[in-house]
């Protein structure tokens, strides 16, 4: 597991927030971010910043409704 591992890894959860999905045609990589996901070290830094990236979603929601 390299550096760039962790990158592609933020990249694809990025992905994936955004309403991408790269499933379709892409088996491979779908079964790479599966198990890069599966790591202890990516699931806690996902589980560490899940709740900042739902607070600034709902921030960017609430001003984009007034």
């Amino acid at each position: 597991f390299t550096i760039a591992d962790a990158y592609l890894a933020w990249a694809l959860q990025l992905v994936r927030v955004a309403g991408f999905d790269i499933r379709p045609g892409r088996p491979a990589l779908e079964a790479y971010a599966k198990r890069v996901r599966e790591r202890p070290s990516v699931k806690a830094a996902i589980d560490l910043e899940r709740p900042l990236a739902l607070t600034a979603q709902q921030r960017k929601q609430e001003i984009g409704s007034t």
